[in-house]
């Protein structure tokens, strides 16, 4: 649904409707999920990425010397209401800088009682940061199993997106 969409429209929010009403029609008490799209323009070891959210944990950005922030960019699920709202945000990311993408698995993941959340995941990508963008993401999948002791039962998807020198 989403490549459909992406083929008719150009705008991002507008895709995810088409999404969310996609979902509704083929069977409405059965699907759900949440969904990142991105658009990503290069030039001279710059990004701009222009992001749109559809219930989906924001998007952490990474620069160097600077902690973790998450990105503004927050919507509603898709599948579950008629009408969605959904959050946009335009980044900049210069060489170096980092945009992480993750799925709830990674924050939700639990050892008792207690998740490893987001300030946990921002330390560990924090560290990793400026490193490959394979080593980043092997770290955190380490972390999160370490943490819980186990692989844990949520998928734990991961994208990273960094900015060539």
């Amino acid at each position: 649904a989403v490549r459909t969409a992406a083929i008719a429209h150009e705008d991002l929010p507008e895709i995810l409707r088409v999404v969310n009403q996609t979902m509704l029609v083929a069977d409405a008490s059965a699907q759900f999920c949440t969904l990142v799209l991105g658009r990503v323009t290069t030039l001279d070891g710059r990004a701009e990425v222009e992001l749109a959210v559809a219930g989906h944990p924001p998007p952490m950005v990474l620069r160097p010397g600077r902690p973790a922030t998450s990105t503004t960019a927050r919507g509603d699920l898709l599948g579950v209401f008629p009408e969605i709202t959904t959050g946009t945000q335009l980044l900049h990311l210069d060489a170096a800088d980092s945009l992480l993408v993750y799925s709830d698995g990674i924050t939700e993941s639990r050892f008792g009682d207690e998740q490893f959340g987001w300030d946990r995941l921002a330390d560990v990508a924090t560290a990793y940061a400026y490193r490959d963008p394979q080593l980043l993401a092997d770290a955190i999948i380490t972390e999160v199993e370490s943490y819980v002791g186990h692989r844990p039962r949520d998928d734990l998807p991961l994208l990273v997106l960094q900015a060539d020198e």
